[in-house]
Parts: structure tokens; sequence; C-alpha cells
């Protein structure tokens, strides 16, 4: 699972400045089509990051965690193949830019779960600094890594790299062989009813957000001031 998280990190800290390059080489994007281009991931975070945790929580993680890897990977890589094909549209990126950052949020809740599952208490401080090192030192390494292979490669096949980068994840998790227990919380989800059901948990999540003013300052905070790529680790390495 460490394996998993930090080529999947290595792969979005090289591509994380592709997508919009490529908007303005190959499609002559105008800097309000840039900055939608990059609103996107947040306005994504802030609709879905409450909704989707009563629908992780009722599945088994490592699934749903494969699922999110070949999601993304499936579509970064549609990038490449579009462009080289001479498909490519902006309306294409915002799709892509959505996937990557649903995701990136249902991978990062379904891990942090399943890290608990995987780990002892007392084990779960050393798996979070872990986790932690591995995103700060693909932060700090992936951008000039990511200017090289720009310069190299060119944007293309850096999403390219980017994209397999999730297919490697995805394969890592495959990998796991312990076996994991059925999430407890399916059989009460399965007789309060559905969607309506999996509504109203996401109901109350909100209100729990709405009634608590620090909360309420901390989700405004992040949805304003931080990338949501910032948001993930300490959620998926939470003991």
């Amino acid at each position: 699972m460490w394996s998993a998280y930090a080529v999947s990190e290595a792969g979005s800290a090289v591509g994380a400045g592709a997508l919009p390059l490529l908007a303005v080489l190959v499609l002559d994007a105008s800097a309000l089509q840039v900055s939608v281009l990059a609103a996107v991931s947040g306005v994504v975070a802030a609709i879905a990051v409450v909704p989707l945790a009563p629908w992780v929580e009722r599945h088994r993680k490592r699934p749903v965690m494969v699922a999110a890897d070949l999601l993304r990977g499936v579509a970064l890589g549609s990038v490449p193949v579009a462009a080289v094909a001479g498909l490519l549209t902006y309306g294409q990126l915002l799709m892509v830019a959505a996937v990557q950052t649903a995701g990136s949020l249902v991978f990062a809740a379904a891990g942090g779960a399943h890290l608990r599952q995987l780990l002892p208490a007392g084990w779960r401080a050393t798996a979070a600094s872990r986790f932690e090192t591995t995103f700060w030192t693909a932060s700090f390494a992936g951008a000039p890594l990511s200017g090289l292979l720009l310069t190299l490669l060119g944007t293309t096949a850096t999403i390219g790299v980017d994209a397999m980068s999730f297919l490697a994840s995805a394969v890592d998790i495959r990998r796991l062989r312990s076996p994991e227990p059925l999430p407890a919380a399916r059989a009460a989800a399965t007789s309060r009813g559905g969607v309506r059901g999996w509504v109203r948990e996401a109901g109350v999540g909100w209100r729990y957000i709405a009634r608590h003013a620090a909360l309420r300052g901390l989700f405004a905070n992040a949805m304003v001031l931080s990338p949501p790529a910032l948001l993930l680790p300490a959620t998926a390495s939470a003991p």
C-alpha cells in the first residue's frame, strides 16, 4: 500500500502542470479557461467529499481504491490519445480534471480506512509519518522533474507517465494478500434503503460540518486556499 501511494504521488507530482500547459499549447486556451480548469478540482472536492463518504464506507476498500486508480489512469490516458488523434477538446480536459479530483478523494477516503484495518494502533503513527514523508518528497522533487520531462518528452507524454503511475498503483493494491473484512456499515446501509439512505447519510455529514463553527471555517479555508492534493495525505494516512 505504501508503494502504491508512492508511485501515484510521484506520477501526480510529475504531471501536475501538464494539463493547463497542454490547454495553452495545443488548444490555445485563454487565461480564463486555464483558471476554470484549475478551479474544477476545488469545485469537485467541495461538492463530492462529503456525499462520497457513505458510499466508500459501505464497500470493501481495496476494490474501491483499485477502481479509483484505474478510473484516473484511463481518464488521463485518454488525453494523449485524443491529442495525437487531433480530437482533444477543452471539455475533455475539464472532465479529466474532475475525474482526477473525485478519484483522489475516493482513494484517500478508502485508503485511510483500510490503513486502520491493515495495521494495529501502535503502528499507525509510523505509517502516517512514512506517507507524509513520501508526499512531501514527491512534491519537492516533482516540480523540477516535471519541468525536465515536459522539456524532453512534451506535455502529452508527461500526462501519459502520470496515467501509468495510477495503473502501477492499482497493481500494487491488488498485490495485498491479507483478508479484508466485510464493511460493518453495509448491512445497516442496506436496511435503511438504497439511495434514500445514502442521501440521508450524506446530509448528516453536511449538517455536522454546518453545526460546528471551527469545522465550517476549516472547510471553507481548505476549499478556497488549499489545492485538493495537499488535503489528501492527512486523510489517507490518518490513524
